[in-house]
């Protein structure tokens, strides 16, 4: 089951990410081979997306058709215009194809046409007589074949065992976690939806993409594409490390080593990053790989002066700002290093890096303007972006405790002073290039790696002296970025080699690339666990894994679930859900001993969820200002629930034959309600209705499930 729902997700990006933008958008004049255009309109893509969908949305617009209608017209515009297809192209398509496929027949009836490997002999320099002694094309001989291989396999397996370490948690639950992606599934819907800010104004660009990458993923269930497109999502990170160093260095062995740092070993504890995140689609994990591919392009914006990479470093920083505005903070601080140290050895470069500044500057303002738009529409703040603003944090003491004290553990480690090492062998090799007149290479080498000490600098951030929430934060972004110094120091020890050897020094450079890994890999062993557990779930796996039966076997908006909010969001958009602290507010006891009563819900089948051992991951308690937190994440109070619609649900049982158990297991049970419902009846009850909310006032008193169940 696992495998389709992964095909499918990768289908849905392929088809969002990749096809479409080579579609519409108009090949940049800045790239200089295919693996840059590729990179650049994916950048540039993701811009114009979380833009397009939440307008779209905020027009109530966002649909299917729209999208298509709106590509047809943007493919026609910027790409097949410009290519000269127009209303007389069009008028003339019937005839080329009928007199190509007459002089086609002709050909074929007299033996001219031949079976060739090769489109055309155009390309008369690649026919060769043997019996000559010409020599075959250098495109067709076994060395070629064997440069791809060396470059494509050791790439291939870094980003394969990346990317199982990733997907292998969430692909053994149907759960999600961290508790972020309910929040990130529920809005991801809403977008679908034509509803945007509903709980205030947030950064959406994750939600934008995911809306659209559902809208291609096969069918595949909203929830699922959630878990499996957070592995893939975070593989950006080491993406980002191998295609900077790539560029900038020109050494592919350096590059997939820089991949392979945070990509196979990034759980170790030394990144200080939580593991778990990594599982995830979240916004700042999002924001941090287009921060790492962004990179790039700011050392070819000075170098190569193309208004083309300054266009795509703005529209990388304004993507960053739309997802999660956090990295923005490493970005500018190591993207102005790296524009600053590449234009210092670079002819008329402090110019160019100071308008390469500019533009991630522009960027990453432009990118915040849905603050002011949604404030201008009367919108509210969400709590989660109030934490990002100073003194506004609404974290509690005991986060604020916890954060501090993991804050006086930072400091730099093994792999930090790893990286500071790497970054002093990448100045030597960035000499070593000026030196034998390879400056654009060496030059870039030289502020890369300036930009990599400026992230081992950032990485002890205790010595910034910022309060424990943007500290722990910080360090959470700039770990990963310490496989710059990696690659660009393998780069400089490689440097030495000379570059007229060609195929072998591709082949010295992956052999070294594979042996550091080993290296590396024998001295920080891969760590799973890091420290901390994978997961922290918020629901049973078995409420989530039956859940979803239920939604696959029912036609949509035909049942309703009361259960708690997890199952109020997987169901959001299929289904009808009850909250389960409404419905033990509402329900009584004199109701369901009565044999002529039935529970005013208009959907044939009604399915309570009542867990037997209140499962409590995060205890929120304190300060709980919401119903969510104060009945859901209070052990006392969700005891109360479920004890009230436990002993509900048995007496309704007892004297309704409508009623059946339909799932059952130590931890949980879900009944079943299957009859004919009474419309008329629900729509004139006043019960489950009110979702209104003081803070305080309900289930302060009575027992909860375990003393009930005597347990």
């Amino acid at each position: 089951m696992n495998s389709v729902e992964i095909i499918k997700t990768f289908a849905g990006f392929g088809i969002a990410f990749v096809l479409l933008p080579w579609l519409i958008l108009p090949t940049p004049k800045s790239a200089r081979n295919t693996l840059d255009v590729l990179v650049i309109n994916f950048l540039r893509w993701i811009a114009i997306v979380v833009v397009v969908t939440q307008v779209l949305a905020a027009l109530r617009l966002y649909e299917t058709t729209t999208l298509i209608i709106l590509s047809v017209i943007a493919c026609y515009w910027f790409k097949l215009r410009p290519m000269g297809v127009d209303r007389e192209w069009f008028s003339g398509l019937g005839e080329r194809i009928s007199v190509r496929a007459a002089n086609f027949g002709d050909r074929f009836e007299s033996g001219e046409v031949q079976v060739s490997s090769r489109t055309r002999a155009s390309k008369k320099n690649d026919t060769v007589d043997l019996r000559n002694g010409d020599k075959p094309s250098r495109r067709d001989s076994l060395p070629s074949v064997m440069f791809m291989l060396i470059l494509i396999v050791p790439l291939v397996i870094v980003l394969g065992i990346s990317y199982y370490l990733r997907v292998k948690v969430p692909a053994a639950h149907v759960s999600l976690s961290p508790s972020d992606n309910y929040t990130i599934l529920t809005w991801t819907k809403l977008l679908e939806q034509n509803q945007i800010y509903t709980e205030g104004i947030y950064p959406h660009g994750v939600h934008a993409i995911l809306a659209l990458w559902h809208k291609f993923s096969l069918g595949l269930d909203t929830a699922d594409l959630i878990r499996f497109s957070g592995p893939l999502m975070t593989l950006l990170i080491p993406i980002g490390a191998l295609f900077t160093v790539l560029r900038l260095t020109r050494n592919p062995g350096a590059a997939v080593f820089a991949a392979a740092i945070f990509g196979i070993f990034g759980s170790r504890a030394e990144f200080l990053v939580p593991w778990a995140r990594q599982s995830a689609p979240l916004p700042q994990e999002l924001s941090l790989g287009i921060a790492m591919i962004t990179l790039a392009f700011v050392a070819m914006a000075v170098t190569s002066r193309h208004k083309g990479h300054l266009w795509t470093v703005g529209a990388g920083c304004f993507a960053m700002a739309m997802i999660h505005p956090l990295p923005l903070f490493e970005f500018f601080a190591a993207g102005g290093t790296l524009a600053i140290g590449t234009g210092i050895f670079t002819k008329g470069g402090i110019p160019a890096a100071m308008k390469t500044i500019g533009a991630m500057l522009l960027g990453g303002l432009a990118g915040h303007i849905y603050i002011p738009l949604g404030l201008l529409f009367g919108k509210a703040l969400f709590a989660g972006i109030r934490d990002l603003l100073p003194f506004v944090g609404t974290a509690s003491a005991a986060d604020a405790a916890a954060e501090q004290s993991a804050v006086q553990e930072f400091g730099q480690n093994a792999i930090s002073v790893g990286a500071f090492i790497g970054a002093l062998f990448g100045f030597f090799g960035g000499f070593v290039m000026l030196a034998t007149k390879r400056r654009t290479t060496g030059a870039m080498m030289i502020g890369l790696s300036a930009a990599a000490v400026v992230l081992v600098v950032l990485f002890d951030t205790s010595l910034l002296g910022l309060p424990a929430f943007y500290a722990i934060r910080i360090a959470w972004i700039v770990g990963p970025a310490l496989a710059l110094g990696y690659g660009v120091g393998l780069a400089g020890i490689l440097s030495v080699v000379p570059m007229r050897v060609g195929i072998a020094r591709a082949a010295i450079s992956m052999a070294v690339a594979v042996l550091a890994i080993f290296v590396f890999g024998a001295r920080f062993p891969i760590d799973s666990n890091a420290g901390e557990p994978l997961r922290v779930d918020t629901d049973y796996e078995a409420i989530s894994v039956e859940t979803r039966k239920i939604m696959r076997s029912s036609e949509n908006f035909t049942y309703t679930v009361v259960g708690i909010s997890e199952q109020r969001q997987r169901v959001l958009g299929d289904g009808f859900f009850v909250e389960l602290w409404v419905f033990a507010r509402d329900v009584r006891a004199q109701d369901a001993v009565r044999p002529g009563y039935e529970l005013p819900i208009p959907t044939e089948d009604v399915y309570i969820t009542v867990e037997k051992h209140p499962l409590i991951a995060l205890d929120l308690s304190e300060g709980a200002n919401n119903p969510t937190n104060e009945y859901y994440r209070t052990e006392v109070k969700r005891g109360r629930i479920m004890a009230i619609t436990y002993e509900w649900a048995e007496t309704y049982r007892r004297y309704h034959s409508d009623m059946t158990i339909h799932y059952d297991d130590s931890n949980i049970r879900i009944y079943r309600i299957h009859r004919t419902a009474d419309f008329k009846l629900a729509d004139e009850s006043s019960a489950f209705k009110d979702y209104s909310y003081e803070q305080g006032e309900l289930f302060n008193s009575g027992p909860t499930i375990e003393q009930v169940l005597g347990k």
